[in-house]
């Protein structure tokens, strides 16, 4: 919860701090883990707690406890992470055109993906910076600005990935994101894994033919659907478990030829399927049973408060088979960990002593701020991009590496600050000094500064995950993103990636980069464009769309049909898309609330729980006990 604390009265003020200690006090309970103290975020007000499992790592290390909250940790970190804002580039090493998610706008090199891996190799880019300065974050930062940077994030094992970035093993990707383990033909979509045929998807693990779907677990043929699990052939459906042929249906577990939670006979099923589908095809139509769908939710869906399963002293949200942590979200197979963040898919695989950090592998243990680890690593801290590596401090993009610190791009390496070699007594005599200087001047415990990161703050998952309540701009127009959030951008000129300042309501400021105006990356300049209100019924299309730019009825941006897309289309008989697959996708992602908790009475038992949901909504939602007594007693 948030509030501008400059703008409230005394009696608003003392009801927002005892609602906030209320809440805090809930995220330990059932917990191991003790409250420490309690601070007040020096960016947004927000009131926060030190947890004893985050008090013994910090000490470990001797860094200063945080004085920001985990909601300001985790937007500060992401900031520094981009999946899926693209751009047109030059390799600087063979010159053709890439693509990059970073903007020529920046001084920074980029290096084809592919590429990038191949060269860091031992001692190409080895280099030694000769004297430090007064300021070593200075000379990090320096040394940080030599180094191209890879135009996108690929890990090993891909192919056929146009238009997309932060994927591995992976083939035939199109516009997507965070897409792991074996996937296949997956297009506009965001944090897949080992699935097949997705569509304008979000969170979908081991299932295949999915469209329009979230949080979607080894399923088959699942579309406009969200919540479910071990299912096939589902339209329509929310919280269904090991369930098949079901329309319009909500908080089903082991059913079959079920309409609106009705059940049918195997004929009378299919011939109510075969009209539903006879009106799929009709865009005025598909909205109108769009709409069906969420009046139905509204009266009949009950949804869990938050989404705890098979964990032992766990308190977060989208959290499986974990032992004693607080304040996490979307992982498996945690343990003692705090306010972290996406995610871990893999239940043989184990992360323990995690604090304040997000987006790692696997095998990772004793971290703090940090995220994008690769997998077995140990003891990283204020680090990214960083895999098989032990004691890593303060550096970015190490493979095998152990006891080094400040350093950028190397592999096999130890005894190492700056990228200069030490041997082993005087690597450990220089941390020495400079952990007691940096101590001095209070910055051995600082994450590396916004200013630094690679991306204008609208490119980053920082801007997706945590909306801005408006945007300022130089002329003095405004634009409001989200009127539920508090936090206002205010940019300083008209340029495409522009000075902005982050205000989050209190006194400190943060200075950031902003992006003024979109670009198309997979639009061709001079294509025909196409209005929605132009487009046929989907079996009178043929392929001269694909050569056609759709402008958008909700942003008026342009965007494209592709062939696989249209054949899956015209298979389904579903209506070409009117909107951009950026607002698709952003309206999936936000269909549950993510990422923050807030205090919630059971609709059921009227116990005080813990919930995801800021505002009630009209559908039931109950606390883990109820919902699980709901679904499966």
């Amino acid at each position: 919860m948030k509030i501008n604390i400059k703008k409230v009265n005394y009696n608003q003020f003392i009801a927002y701090f005892f609602l906030m200690n209320k809440l805090l006090d809930l995220l330990v309970k059932w917990t191991d883990i003790e409250i420490i103290n309690n601070s007040v975020c020096k960016y947004c007000t927000t009131q926060y707690s030190l947890y004893s499992v985050e008090k013994e790592q910090y000490d470990k290390s001797s860094f200063k406890y945080s004085d920001i909250c985990p909601t300001c940790i985790f937007r500060l970190i992401y900031s520094f992470l981009n999946d899926k804002h693209l751009y047109n580039r030059k390799d600087i090493n063979s010159w053709k055109n890439i693509i990059s998610i970073i903007s020529e706008d920046y001084k920074w090199e980029v290096i084809e993906a592919n590429t990038y891996r191949e060269l860091l190799v031992d001692d190409l880019w080895f280099k030694y910076w000769n004297d430090f300065s007064d300021d070593i974050f200075d000379d990090f930062i320096k040394l940080y600005s030599v180094f191209p940077k890879a135009s996108r994030l690929v890990f090993r094992g891909v192919e056929n990935w146009d238009y997309s970035s932060h994927v591995g093993t992976s083939k035939n990707l199109y516009l997507s994101y965070c897409v792991f383990s074996e996937c296949e033909d997956v297009y506009y979509s965001l944090k897949i894994t080992d699935s097949k045929n997705v569509f304008d998807s979000y969170h979908i693990a081991s299932s295949s033919n999915i469209y329009s779907s979230h949080t979607i677990g080894t399923s088959h043929d699942v579309s406009f659907s969200r919540n479910s699990v071990d299912c096939s052939w589902l339209l329509f459906c929310s919280d269904m478990n090991n369930c098949k042929e079901c329309i319009f249906c909500c908080n089903q577990v082991n059913k079959s030829y079920m309409i609106y939670n009705t059940q049918y006979t195997k004929e009378q099923y299919e011939s109510i399927k075969k009209g539903i589908y006879e009106k799929l095809w009709d865009y005025n139509q598909f909205i109108f049973l769009q709409q069906k769908f969420a009046e139905f939710l509204d009266q009949n869906l009950v949804d869990w408060a938050i989404n705890i399963n098979n964990c032992q002293k766990v308190n977060g949200e989208a959290t499986f088979f974990s032992n004693n942590s607080v304040n996490v979200y979307a992982w498996n197979g945690i343990s003692n960990c705090a306010n972290i963040m996406i995610w871990g898919d893999f239940a043989d695989d184990k992360w323990e002593k995690i604090i304040n950090s997000l987006e790692f592998g696997t095998n990772c243990e004793n971290s703090i701020w940090s995220f994008s680890f690769g997998y077995n690593t140990y003891n990283v801290n204020f680090s990214w991009f960083i895999a098989e590596s032990t004691n890593i401090d303060y550096c970015i993009d190490l493979e095998w590496c152990e006891d080094c610190m400040f350093c950028v791009w190397l592999r096999n390496k130890k005894y190492c600050i700056l990228n200069k070699q030490y041997t082993k007594e005087s690597y450990f005599q220089k941390r020495q000094e400079i952990v007691i200087n940096l101590k001095q001047s209070w910055k051995w415990w600082e994450f590396i500064p916004w200013t630094c990161s690679p991306f204008p703050y609208n490119d980053t998952l920082a801007y997706d995950y945590f909306k801005v309540n408006k945007v300022i701009y130089s002329d003095w127009r405004e634009e409001t993103i989200d009127s539920d959030a508090i936090w206002v951008v205010i940019v300083k000129t008209d340029d495409f990636i522009s000075d902005a300042i982050l205000d989050l309501g209190w006194d400190e400021k943060i200075q950031i980069k902003w992006r003024t105006k979109n670009k198309e990356i997979n639009i061709p300049e001079n294509m025909q464009v196409l209005k929605t209100k132009e487009i046929w019924n989907i079996w009178e299309i043929n392929n001269d769309i694909l050569d056609k730019a759709i402008i958008c009825e909700e942003s008026a941006r342009p965007f494209r049909i592709i062939k696989k897309e249209l054949e899956y289309l015209k298979k389904k008989w579903f209506p070409i898309p009117r909107v951009h697959h950026e607002n698709r996708i952003d309206k999936i992602f936000s269909d549950r609330p993510k990422w923050q908790m807030y205090v919630w009475i059971c609709d059921k038992c009227s116990i005080e729980t813990l919930t995801v949901f800021k505002n009630k909504p009209k559908y039931k939602v109950y606390c883990p006990a109820c919902y699980k007594q709901f679904m499966y007693a």
